[in-house]
């Protein structure tokens, strides 16, 4: 079984220059499957509520079946398209969200968590006018809360995406059952136009090591090594935290494909 169905070295280049991708019918025909069926069947015992999650739709965590080889599977395509390193890769977020049917048919943009460098979309049901919407060359400041609403509580009125956006170039896109998108989550404003009924697989990943919800695979193991080295009775002092280069960097605009704009 393939989580993904494309060569990831043929979008290397195109993530790099623009900061995005959209691979029409990436995800695999079997495992695009295992996702609808997780859907009809699972969804409600995997459902998740918290000050982590938000927005006008329902999550539940996605357990990836064994065939489907995660999580090397998974962590060497991000790693390859996105150039993270695939050493210090982690999954911060893995989440089936199905948003309600009184969804706002065009909600103000966000931006995603600080542990969002790369947010990835698995389309599972999208309505026929439902698009994502990019905004990934202006205002790309990275967003520095673990919690994606307190970055709009902590902007300007001139500084709100609903104020700050007029005239910025977007990139609308019209994604299907069984596409792949990917972007730079935490620093790129986006919103789901006409999202009513749209369910997709949601994806985000670093490689600073941060994951706030407990979601990676190898943060159980991180944890008790943490617990170890601070119960070890050696000197403290040498046991250094790691900050992420991301609160201490922009990326740089990226330039959006000219076809890809509305």
């Amino acid at each position: 079984m393939r989580i993904f169905d494309f060569d990831p070295e043929q979008y290397r280049e195109q993530y790099a220059e623009q900061g995005w991708i959209h691979v029409p019918e990436g995800v695999g025909a079997e495992f695009l499957r295992t996702l609808t069926d997780f859907v009809q069947e699972q969804f409600a015992e995997h459902e998740v509520e918290g000050r982590g999650v938000h927005g006008t739709k329902t999550q539940a965590v996605y357990e990836f079946p064994v065939q489907s080889g995660f999580p090397d599977a998974l962590f060497d395509v991000i790693a390859a398209v996105t150039g993270l390193e695939r050493k210090g890769l982690t999954l911060s977020e893995r989440h089936v969200k199905a948003y309600d049917d009184d969804a706002p048919a065009d909600p103000p943009a966000h931006k995603d968590r600080l542990s969002s460098q790369v947010s990835v979309g698995l389309s599972i049901d999208i309505p026929q006018d439902s698009t994502l919407v990019l905004y990934p060359i202006d205002h790309r400041e990275v967003n520095p809360f673990n919690v994606s609403p307190d970055l709009r509580a902590s902007l300007t009125h001139d500084e709100l995406p609903e104020n700050c956006l007029h005239g910025a170039s977007e990139v609308v896109i019209a994604d299907r059952a069984g596409d792949v998108l990917m972007f730079q989550g935490s620093s790129t404003w986006h919103k789901r136009r006409n999202a009513a009924g749209a369910i997709n697989l949601y994806l985000k990943f670093n490689d600073f090591g941060s994951d706030p919800l407990g979601e990676d695979p190898a943060t159980p193991a991180r944890r008790e090594a943490t617990k170890a080295a601070l119960a070890g009775g050696g000197d403290i002092g040498a046991l250094v935290p790691v900050r992420p280069a991301a609160w201490t960097r922009s990326p740089e605009p990226r330039r959006a494909s000219p076809a890809a704009r509305s």
